[in-house]
């Protein structure tokens, strides 16, 4: 599904790179469904500005820690994770890739930061030596540390090679 080159802030795609957007969503909790649900992270970004928004998820509270779960349709070894944060961003603390076979690689992981940018494009760049093929990515946000609110994802995009 290409979307042609509307987005021109993205980098470009190397040979033989697949870029993806979520086709599903679980998470630890929800604000409420469909509104914040962890399907509102599914497909491409659709939150233009920085602000509590129903097409975006968000966990039942707002000083948790919490989970969002995204299932992609290839899997791929990954390159980049693309996180879009529409709401109180930074709150990501890990960021974890997830094969078929249920392995599980951590890609990043951190601690809350202030971040002036809002929506925010956080940009994973994946070092895996293993070169394991994943079709979930798991990540993980404390809301706990800054007591920031909620930290809002419109959508992920994962983008790598064929294994």
């Amino acid at each position: 599904s290409s979307n042609g080159g509307e987005e021109p802030e993205q980098q470009q795609v190397n040979p033989g790179e697949i870029r993806q957007w979520a086709n599903s969503a679980q998470a630890s909790s929800e604000y409420s469904n469909p509104n914040w649900a962890a399907v509102q992270a599914i497909g491409e970004p659709n939150v233009k500005i920085c602000s509590d928004n129903i097409s975006a998820w968000a966990s039942k509270t707002d000083n948790t820690v919490e989970w969002i779960e995204l299932s992609y349709p290839i899997s791929v070894v990954p390159t980049v994770i693309n996180i879009y944060q529409s709401y109180n961003p930074s709150q990501v603390v890990e960021v974890m890739l997830i094969a078929p076979n249920g392995q599980k690689v951590i890609a990043w992981n951190g601690y809350p930061e202030s971040i002036k940018v809002c929506p925010d494009l956080m940009e994973i760049t994946v070092e895996q030596d293993k070169k394991i093929a994943v079709n979930k990515i798991r990540i993980t946000v404390d809301q706990q540390v800054n007591g920031w609110g909620w930290n809002e994802i419109d959508a992920v995009e994962l983008v790598g090679m064929l294994p």
